[in-house]
């Protein structure tokens, strides 16, 4: 689900990311590129997508390592970072605190936090032993950290 809870985005193993209204459950065709089936694609199937905080930008994760930010009004692929993970991106989560870096875990066992100015790989944080499914920000009451 989008955070305001209007849009709900799926990805698919024939590498396109759609995006449906969370209250008819239908295809989004007020997005003039949906509705002119100009869908939002990878080359390899998508394994994740994650909304932005304030829901205008939608990122996607796929089997190839390739992670794209996308405008969900005009479908524009804003940035396309390449090899963040070896055999596939598996979680995306933008950070809460600033829409400019974004949270991805794959089959190569790692966090990675990237920046979505420059594209490039800001930390890494290792220490899994399988795959990282899922990653998500916690803040403790009152503080707003990044990971």
């Amino acid at each position: 689900f989008s955070p305001d809870g209007t849009t709900i985005a799926t990805g698919s193993v024939d590498g396109f990311v759609e995006l449906w209204s969370s209250d008819t459950g239908k295809l989004r065709t007020d997005l003039e590129y949906q509705k002119n089936d100009e869908l939002l694609m990878h080359s390899d199937a998508v394994l994740c997508v994650a909304f932005s905080p304030g829901s205008e930008r939608i990122a996607s994760g796929c089997k190839a390592g390739t992670i794209k930010i996308w405008n969900v009004e005009s479908g524009k692929c804003l940035k396309k970072i390449k090899r963040t993970h070896d055999k596939g991106v598996l979680t995306l989560c933008f950070s809460p605190t600033t829409e400019n870096a974004i949270l991805s875990g794959g089959h190569d066992h790692m966090i990675r936090l990237h920046g979505l100015q420059s594209g490039n790989m800001l930390k890494e944080l290792r220490g899994h032993s399988s795959y990282v499914n899922s990653i998500c920000y916690l803040f403790k009451k009152g503080k707003k950290n990044e990971s």
